[in-house]
């Protein structure tokens, strides 16, 4: 417990200032941002440079170990830079309150949790109380667990919301499917309801068709929001405005899925159609 509470009160040196919303994100700049792990040999992302504006769908695509989970960590405000800014509206990321720019993002990540909770503890994530005033018919975890395509596993639960999802608390409790886990995890980030969506490879455990779905159902669900997207399957990439192909940390190509494909010996046309082949020969 003494480490546990050291830890909380370490000061992480970001600025975080009064409760509220902080201004809404209209545009973020990586500028010549750098970032390398503990006992890395080698940096994580090097001299990195793109915009991204309010309302875009952008897609980050690359190979293992490209840097793109760090590009969203740092986007995220969870990872600060080496060197080189983040800017946020034109301001630096270090110098705003970064508890309200935490407020803005809804994230569903590789390694997002689900706790020995209920379910409905698990999408809205608050004290018991405001959980249960959402618990009903017509309620609005019926909305976005219908919309994230959970509604019918919700129904087949006699303890609909209430059910645990472990077995440790509750002998009654239960185990999602890879697929039935990625789809809490999404309603429980449209659930925040956050003007800026980060998914990173959050279909990962699905087969192609269901994650086919899943990003028809991602592209409903984020109409006016700012999105950025990472999968390794290149097929959803056609549903963003932009395509940021990322290499050793850098920036490679840039553009829309047809711009890249135009490019003859483009990375990003490399890997579209050596996918396509593995699906034709399937």
């Amino acid at each position: 417990l003494k480490e546990y509470n050291d830890f909380l009160a370490e000061d992480d040196g970001w600025h975080s200032g009064a409760e509220g919303s902080g201004p809404e994100v209209q545009e973020i700049e990586f500028k010549d941002v750098s970032f390398a792990y503990p006992g890395a040999r080698k940096q994580a992302l090097d001299g990195l440079s793109f915009k991204i504006q309010k309302g875009e769908k952008i897609a980050l695509v690359g190979e293992n170990g490209a840097g793109k989970s760090t590009i969203v960590r740092l986007l995220s405000g969870l990872y600060r830079p080496d060197t080189g800014k983040i800017l946020v509206n034109g301001k630096n990321l270090e110098e705003t309150d970064v508890a309200a720019y935490h407020r803005q993002f809804s994230a569903v990540y590789q390694d997002a949790v689900l706790f020995d909770y209920s379910i409905g503890e698990n999408i809205v994530m608050r004290e018991t109380e405001e959980y249960e005033e959402c618990d009903h018919a017509g309620s609005k975890l019926d909305m976005i667990t219908d919309r994230a395509g959970l509604i019918e596993k919700i129904r087949s639960l006699s303890q609909r919301y209430k059910t645990m999802l472990s077995r440790r608390f509750d002998p009654d409790g239960i185990s999602l499917s890879g697929g039935e886990r990625q789809k809490l995890l999404l309603a429980r980030a449209l659930y925040k309801d956050s003007p800026f969506l980060v998914f990173d490879e959050p279909t990962a455990a699905m087969s192609p068709a269901a994650e086919n779905d899943m990003y028809e159902t991602y592209g409903k669900m984020t109409g006016g929001k700012t999105a950025v997207y990472i999968s390794h399957r290149l097929a959803g990439c056609r549903m963003s405005d932009r395509i940021l192909v990322i290499k050793d940390g850098r920036l490679a190509e840039e553009g829309t899925h047809e711009e890249l494909m135009k490019l003859e010996d483009g990375i990003y046309r490399k890997m579209f159609l050596l996918q396509a082949k593995g699906y034709e020969e399937d």
